[in-house]
């Protein structure tokens, strides 16, 4: 495929969707941040076999290569990461006055060593410091498996491959779901666990493959666009209606998006049809280029903009509708910022190794 190695532009707009909606959701607004979540999982699965070339990573899968190769992936995003955990217990610390002294020992350990994903407890993971970074802490666990699930599926029919995976995530679900253990944990096991979004994860990864071997057409990405908006309003609607039900739990925050965005990925992934043209314009495109920057500055944003406003005497600006525009806009420019940063460090690094 020709355009195999590029940047898709629709696949970025469909990054900026997601980040649009976990902002939303962190304000309080629509339904949609978990399914942005499945979103970003399944996103970064097919990315990364969608641009894999092999090669040498194919001869040598260890375990000490997978970690070496998974931090090279996310060293633009950590050190923002330290600088959001540094602002978080500034925050916390000395303006809302809420950090608790008990577990900050392991707390920060937990962010700086990305173990955030892997504790199932609320007060560990999810509340610890700068919430979002617990994403991170799970992008870095699929990358280091994604050498295996890669080569599993080079072995197989992906299509097969990803009927069997959500075969999976169903019956884990259902277990899940029987558990007798509080609602914090049990989140953790079907939304937050390692383990359990390698599912969504790979079955992301299959789309990749399809896409790869060039099994998408126009036509073909068009049907699957259609059902793309039909099956995340559908699933998008579930939750709303179930999201109050413990029961459900187990199964409405990961499993009921995963065929819609599925197809979403296979008709986007194509760079062919109408939600591709939808997802590529320009201001959306370029939103989806710092969507992962911030995503990890928002939810520091929002605190800081929000201490900030509550100190001044205008009822105006105390509005929960201009403090959440206010957020957004100190978010995209503090992602724009670390931006231009990186590419500074990165321009200076190749000039010094040119000389």
């Amino acid at each position: 495929i020709e355009h195999n190695m590029k940047k898709i532009q629709s696949l970025q707009g469909f990054r900026a969707l997601g980040f649009i909606c976990v902002f939303l959701w962190h304000c309080g607004k629509g339904n949609a941040g978990t399914y942005a979540v499945s979103l970003f999982v399944m996103l970064s699965g097919f990315l990364l076999m969608f641009r894999d070339s092999g090669g040498v990573e194919e001869r040598r899968q260890t375990l000490a290569c997978s970690v070496k190769s998974a931090m090279h992936k996310i060293w633009k995003l950590y050190p923002l990461h330290i600088m959001m955990f540094i602002s978080a217990y500034v925050y916390y610390e000395f303006i809302s006055k809420q950090l608790s002294h008990v577990h900050i020992i392991v707390r920060s350990l937990s962010n700086v060593l990305l173990l955030q994903s892997c504790i199932p407890f609320a007060e560990f993971w999810y509340y610890s410091f700068n919430g979002p970074s617990w994403y991170l802490s799970l992008t870095f666990f699929l990358y280091c498996a994604f050498p295996y699930i890669k080569a599993r599926i080079k072995k197989s029919n992906p299509i097969t491959m990803s009927f069997f995976l959500y075969l999976g995530m169903i019956v884990y679900c259902v277990i899940a779901s029987k558990l007798q253990i509080p609602a914090a944990v049990k989140k953790w096991l079907v939304y937050i666990s390692p383990i359990f979004r390698c599912f969504d994860f790979a079955i992301g990864c299959c789309a990749g493959m399809i896409v790869k071997r060039g099994g998408m057409d126009r036509k073909k990405a068009n049907g699957a666009g259609i059902m793309f908006l039909i099956l995340s309003m559908i699933s998008i609607s579930i939750f709303a209606a179930f999201r109050s039900n413990q029961k459900s739990m187990a199964f409405i925050y990961s499993l009921i998006y995963v065929p819609a965005i599925f197809t979403g990925l296979l008709s986007l992934g194509s760079n062919q049809g109408f939600l591709s043209k939808i997802f590529s314009v320009r201001v959306f495109a370029r939103l989806g280029d710092i969507s992962g920057y911030a995503f990890l500055i928002h939810g520091m944003a929002m605190c800081y903009v929000s201490a900030a406003v509550s100190k001044i005497n205008w009822n105006v600006l105390r509005r929960a509708d201009v403090k959440n525009v206010t957020a957004f806009i100190v978010t995209i420019l503090l992602a724009l910022l670390y931006e231009y940063l990186i590419k500074k460090y990165t321009n200076c690094k190749v000039g010094r190794l040119a000389k």
